[in-house]
């Protein structure tokens, strides 16, 4: 009973952990649009409180997020060290009044959310059965959304070429396949971090898509190598099968051939013993005839030797 009520507990617990995770990434997919829609807001009251309040939701749902799974680890120090962008995520919601005049920074934090967004969506996905061609498209799409939302943030307001999202998507697009058509170029310090972080990215982004887009165009024709070499082998291991049934058949008519022999062998001692069987009876048959006839012509001379005696006494 102990062990099943475990075994339930666990269950449980697992489906809550399930049900939590997909609540945030669906709180993060929301979070993301909020993000690129607030850069459409107009800076009056009511947009700022709205700002606010959802920050400050999405805030809450992370912290309560890592807390959670800080308390269900094992080892909590390593946790909030693998954890620590959850940890850091949620700090807006704890110093929100404190930096409340510093855009900048509530900039940096909401990008760190953003981030955490992002890996949540991508994990959420990734638990599907997805080809690489795939995900390395969704991992372009992710980045471009999110290095477009970024460097609009840093830049709308000291950087006219750099506005609105449009502006962003344009930019990262150009960035990322090391175009670069240089019309609109990152001004503030933290704009162009963000520009070196694509730039590094997209060249491992850029190459892995060209291997992954070779090797999908190459697919067809390597499936066609493989059927092909799996019929070979299939043929080589029925030539092989073949081989071993006729090298067993000679052997059975090898063996057959000696069995004959024997038979054959024994037949012919068969029929010698009874070759000299047969003389032997000759023999013998040969022996009594001639003792017979000795017998009969001493019978004969007797007869005439009394017939003679018989004569001459009547004389």
């Amino acid at each position: 009973m102990d062990n099943s009520k475990r075994l339930e507990q666990l269950k449980s617990i697992h489906k809550f952990d399930e049900r939590l995770m997909n609540i945030v990434t669906f709180i993060s997919l929301i979070y993301m649009v909020f993000l690129i829609a607030e850069l459409y807001f107009k800076p009056t009251i009511t947009n700022i409180a709205f700002t606010i309040l959802v920050d400050t939701a999405v805030c809450i749902v992370f912290l309560f997020e890592f807390f959670y799974f800080l308390f269900r680890a094992k080892n909590k120090w390593s946790y909030t060290k693998i954890n620590f962008l959850d940890f850091l995520a949620s700090l807006p919601f704890l110093l929100i009044f404190g930096f409340f005049s510093k855009l900048a920074i509530l900039n940096i934090f909401k990008m760190i959310r953003g981030l955490k967004s992002i890996l949540k969506i991508y994990e959420f996905i990734g638990k599907n059965k997805v080809t690489p061609l795939k995900k390395i498209i969704i991992i372009f799409v992710l980045l471009i959304i999110y290095f477009s939302m970024s460097i609009i943030y840093f830049e709308r307001q000291t950087n006219p070429n750099l506005n609105s999202f449009e502006d962003g998507l344009w930019w990262a697009v150009t960035t990322v396949t090391t175009v670069g058509y240089g019309d609109s170029i990152p001004i503030t310090g933290l704009g162009k971090f963000v520009a070196i972080l694509l730039m590094i990215i997209g060249v491992g982004i850029t190459s892995a898509f060209g291997a992954v887009l070779v090797s999908f165009l190459l697919k067809p024709a390597q499936i066609k190598l493989q059927k092909e070499e799996e019929l070979l082998l299939q043929e080589e291991e029925t030539l092989q099968k073949e081989e071993e049934l006729s090298v067993d058949k000679e052997d059975k008519i090898i063996k057959e051939q000696k069995k004959i022999e024997m038979n054959e062998e024994k037949l012919m001692n068969k029929l010698n013993k009874i070759d000299k069987e047969i003389k032997k009876i000759e023999n013998n048959t040969a022996r009594k005839t001639k003792t017979k006839k000795v017998k009969s012509s001493s019978k004969i001379t007797k007869i005439k030797l009394k017939n003679k005696t018989r004569k001459a006494k009547k004389n």
